[in-house]
């Protein structure tokens, strides 16, 4: 007999969002490794945990990758180093107990909703029965020349995807300052 799926809470109509923590050192690692590729698209991985929290069902970001050494990159495309990612997975469940919640990506200039790619990938991640739903972290660079400029702003927009959902939901991000996590030495 097969796994119970749970459905997604539904109210008048509309699926209830989780609440999105993410600790400010999530949204600074994105800026730093967005500015880094130029105009390129770039992207990591999204870690923390999945938990309720005084009711509410929550995901708390805690980390946020890079694309690893082996990954490939252009103007409209971005391929991550799998092997990075697993080996980044493996490290920081064992350290840290961060499970994966999703993953973050840069798009050129002010293009800051998923694409068709982005709907296809998570619709493919979310076939996994250990993965029902999951975050996404849009980052724009809408002033992004062909400079690596730091003084250049950064736009970061969230989206909640669950598993069967025909497109992403934004989300809303609250920031919250969370204790430090252990590192490999």
């Amino acid at each position: 007999m097969g796994k119970k799926r749970k459905k997604a809470q539904v109210i008048n109509n509309k699926i209830l969002l989780p609440r999105i923590l993410v600790s400010p050192e999530v949204t600074s690692t994105i800026r730093r490794i967005a500015l880094s590729s130029g105009i390129f698209e770039t992207g990591g991985l999204l870690l923390g945990e999945k938990k309720k929290i005084n009711g509410n069902y929550s995901f708390i970001i805690k980390k946020a990758s890079g694309p690893g050494p082996n990954a490939e990159f252009s103007n409209h495309h971005f391929k991550p180093d799998m092997n990075s990612y697993k080996n980044e997975l493996k490290s920081e469940l064992q350290l840290n107990g961060l499970i994966y919640l999703g993953e973050w990506h840069k798009h050129p200039g002010a293009f800051d909703a998923p694409s068709c790619t982005d709907l296809e990938t998570m619709q493919d991640i979310t076939e996994d029965d250990d993965t029902k739903d999951l975050v996404a972290i849009i980052a724009t660079t809408p002033e992004q020349n062909n400079s690596k400029n730091s003084n250049q702003m950064v736009k970061t927009d969230f989206f909640y995807y669950r598993r069967g959902m025909k497109r992403f939901l934004p989300g809303t991000p609250e920031i919250t300052v969370q204790p430090r996590l252990k590192k490999n030495i």
